[in-house]
């Protein structure tokens, strides 16, 4: 974890590479969600059925969430990151 004073002597420049790191990482896991969730419904009825396709429905859901919550989470961090950058004081 970083502090508040550590990142405070970080450049701009570091910061927005940092952020673009993290938007990436973002948007890949939202990409993966949708992936996995479009690869069982691309899966027809007769191929894959029955309690099976259950199972596997609920955790393709589950897991889908799951990554999207991350994505959501790393664009949070993004606020946080912008914060030392802001002026302290607006004259």
């Amino acid at each position: 974890m970083v502090t508040v004073g550590e990142a405070l002597l970080w450049r701009v420049d570091s910061l927005e590479i940092l952020a673009r790191a993290l938007r990436s990482g973002a948007r890949a896991l939202t990409d993966s969600a949708d992936s996995s969730q479009g690869a069982l419904n691309a899966l027809s009825e007769d191929d894959f059925a029955g309690d099976n396709r259950s199972a596997a429905e609920a955790s393709v859901t589950h897991s889908s969430t799951r990554l999207r919550r991350s994505s959501v989470a790393l664009e949070l961090s993004l606020i946080h990151i912008s914060e030392p950058t802001r002026p302290l004081y607006i004259s």
